[in-house]
């Protein structure tokens, strides 16, 4: 963990008071490696509902992808180069740096070919008893049967979603803050994430057992309010929301451009007694972001409640895109 995150939380925490703010978050995923029902039991223990936060198992095309990418890190100046991706094969060329003796590099050159068939379900190689192709399937079986820190960080990331934390920037590592209202889900995530062992089969509480540290890292540090924090936790959500805004203020931009582009269109078409096929923005599509704004508007209120500061602007935005999409559905 981040030395400065680390003080700042322990400082944190240590200052505690009866009137919270929010919490200051730093967390880190390091090798991870669990089962698929594990991580939904952890889920399930610590109230948190797999269902909605956990990602899709790994499907065998991922397993080898991750493999692949495994097999070659580290190993100095070899790469992977995908030649073929199709529901034939995935193929890569393993290729290696060349350098002459002027220290000048050449095009790298391939040493070898590895193939996933998927109706096999088999790895095949050119050369299989290359060290780095036996490396990748050496450990095909383990990005198979196992979420790894990928799957871990995106179950992260959807927990602190619903808990309406926003990142920190310039804090190190993966820094976020989330509102005093998200206490109770906050908590629960640092329980199960201090469980989900590394490769080792070690997790940071059997670590810390022992006097050690490391495993998965969550620590959240209670921000006491006013002062310096208050600043950072309202800068933090001006920042996140304010982004999201202007995304959606862009999106509503070119839905407009393709709805006049399709009206535009199927004018001319009458006009000539032509058939046409509707290439505006599907409604569904318009349907689905218009939710979606009304849960960021959901989010901004409370966030700026529980900061107590105002919103106005952003929310301004925000509605008058929300009008706008809604005239679009004609609702």
């Amino acid at each position: 963990m981040a030395a400065a995150a680390l003080q700042a939380v322990e400082t944190l925490r240590a200052n505690a008071t009866a009137e919270v703010l929010g919490y200051f978050i730093w967390w880190g995923t390091w090798e991870a490696q669990i089962t698929p029902a594990n991580l939904r039991r952890l889920f399930l223990e610590g109230n948190l509902n797999p269902d909605l936060h956990l990602p899709d198992e790994p499907t065998p095309a991922l397993a080898f992808r991750r493999a692949v990418r495994h097999g070659v890190a580290g190993q100095d100046g070899v790469t992977a180069k995908l030649i073929a991706d199709n529901d034939a094969q995935i193929t890569y060329g393993l290729r290696e740096d060349v350098v002459d003796k002027a220290n000048n590099r050449a095009p790298a050159k391939q040493f070898a070919r590895i193939t996933w068939i998927p109706g096999r379900n088999r790895i095949i190689s050119d050369d299989p008893n290359n060290e780095v192709v036996q490396r990748i399937v050496g450990v095909l079986p383990t990005f198979r049967d196992h979420f790894v820190s990928d799957d871990v960080r995106k179950a992260i990331k959807s927990v602190l979603s619903d808990a309406n934390a926003v990142p920190v920037t310039g804090r190190g590592g993966n820094s976020c803050f989330a509102p005093s209202y998200s206490e109770d889900l906050i908590a629960s995530l640092e329980g199960v994430i201090a469980r989900i062992p590394n490769r080792d089969g070690e997790t940071a509480t059997s670590l810390r057992e022992r006097g050690e540290t490391g495993g998965q890292t969550f620590v959240a540090g209670p921000c006491p309010a006013g002062g310096a924090w208050q600043v950072i936790g309202e800068a933090a959500g001006r920042s996140e929301f304010s982004g999201r805004v202007d995304k959606a203020v862009e999106e509503l931009a070119s839905f407009q451009e393709r709805t006049e582009a399709h009206l535009k269109a199927v004018q001319a078409a009458e006009a000539k007694g032509e058939d046409y096929t509707a290439t505006g923005p599907r409604l569904g599509t318009l349907a689905a972001r218009l939710g979606e704004y009304r849960e960021l508007r959901d989010k901004i209120e409370s966030y700026s409640a529980a900061l107590s500061f105002r919103a106005d602007d952003l929310l301004s935005k925000l509605d008058a895109v929300k009008t706008t999409v809604s005239d679009l559905l004609g609702d």
